[in-house]
């Protein structure tokens, strides 16, 4: 075990570790204690993961330090939040497990703040961060589909689409899914969300096209778009006049 992270890999391991047939009994005091070893515990880890920083010169083993310590965080934040589904867990200790949660949560945060370089975007996020993440998209996903309905079936056709992709990401990833994945999604729905984006075709699709949005439906509904403007049509000249007269966006990238 990372030995920075020694107190918490023992308290989330052995001292808090629910048992089916012994569920942890602690008094008021004692939660208390815990509470306010924990939080002073996040000062000290700050500290020697600063003291760790400066001890190493070269990059690649800051940059292992960084990931160790974010690895082991998350999986400590997802054990602990996996004492909090049972039935059984006593109130003022799942009160305990929640606020020793933020206290990892923080100092994950600390880490991905200020050591943003080294940070690994590709290792998964911690479930607590995932569940809010997921329902802000799916409360996002709502409100574009809203947005959309006043406007012409085909721009609806198109934010079909993207609803449908969204939702698909949510129910496929609501176990896991990284830095890197949420990231994309979250910006995403920013900016189809910003100012008139949602009014038109093109501007919709100046965003997917900025965002390299490979789904699957939405190349099947540019190929399908693509033929009915072009199959009648002779020459190449005129196929890309055509195009162009229509207003596709996607040209300006070409």
């Amino acid at each position: 075990m990372h030995l920075i992270l020694q107190y918490w890999n023992t308290l989330i391991h052995t001292t808090l570790l629910p048992s089916r047939e012994c569920p942890p009994v602690l008094t008021d005091e004692s939660i208390e204690s815990f509470i306010k070893q924990s939080e002073e515990e996040q000062d000290k880890v700050r500290n020697s993961l600063l003291e760790g920083m400066l001890k190493r010169s070269k990059l690649k083993d800051k940059q292992q330090w960084v990931r160790i310590t974010q690895a082991m965080l998350i999986r400590l934040i997802d054990k602990l939040y996996s004492y909090t589904q049972s039935k059984e867990v006593d109130l003022k200790i799942f009160h305990l497990y929640k606020i020793v949660i933020g206290h990892l949560e923080d100092t994950l945060n600390f880490i991905k703040d200020f050591f943003g370089i080294y940070f690994d975007y590709d290792e998964r996020v911690p479930v607590t961060y995932l569940i809010i993440c997921l329902k802000e998209l799916s409360t996002q996903v709502k409100l574009l589909h809203e947005i959309v309905q006043p406007h012409k079936p085909y721009i609806q056709a198109l934010a079909e689409i993207i609803v449908n992709n969204f939702n698909k990401f949510c129910l496929e990833n609501k176990n896991a899914a990284t830095y890197n994945q949420l990231e994309y999604q979250k910006d995403l729905m920013d900016h189809l969300l910003t100012n008139k984006t949602l009014a038109s075709e093109d501007s919709i699709s100046e965003v997917l096209f900025y965002f390299n949005y490979n789904d699957h439906d939405y190349i099947a509904y540019l190929k399908e778009k693509l033929s009915s403007l072009t199959e009648s049509l002779d020459t190449t000249k005129e196929k890309i006049a055509a195009l162009r007269f229509n207003g596709f966006s996607f040209l300006k990238y070409s």
